[in-house]
């Protein structure tokens, strides 16, 4: 996050070139071991959704609220909203059960484009999106964690 906004005119160019090859490695390697565990074992991640009420996809979907939940407890906090156990939470069944996946979707591919398109004009702010996105990587993809962390 830091080479694509804070850090992109600092460095020479060799440098730079150096460094986006070492954050490309670091997203995929991890991708590249995903995909030889479902090659070695295709089982695996149906294994362990067997225990949750919702599959990988519902996974992704309900996610995308809880992203917008993390924001606005970010933003504006409200001490009586935020508790340690969210089992009641409701599962995103498609794009539009409940209808806030679909605006949670919205609102969140629109601050990433924002974020994107803007970096050069406003490093800062698009910075702290996509370190915003950068932490919530692992937790919101479809590895089968809790929904919610606190």
């Amino acid at each position: 996050m830091l080479e694509v906004t804070l850090l992109r005119s600092v460095e020479p160019n060799r440098v730079r070139r150096l460094r986006n090859l070492v954050a490309i490695s670091a997203i995929g390697l991890p991708i590249l071991a995903l995909g030889s565990l479902t090659l070695f074992d295709p089982n695996w991640l149906a294994r362990a959704y067997s225990y949750q009420p919702f599959g990988p996809w519902e996974r992704l979907l309900t996610e995308t609220r809880v992203l917008v939940m993390y924001l606005g407890n970010t933003v504006l906090p409200d001490l009586g909203q935020i508790h340690f156990f969210y089992d009641n939470l409701d599962i995103s069944r498609s794009l539009l059960s409940p209808p806030t996946t679909l605006l949670s979707l919205t609102l969140l591919g629109g601050l990433l484009a924002g974020a994107l398109l803007t970096r050069l004009r406003w490093p800062l702010v698009g910075f702290a999106v996509l370190w915003f996105f950068g932490g919530h990587l692992l937790e919101s993809t479809v590895i089968p964690l809790e929904l919610v962390f606190w």
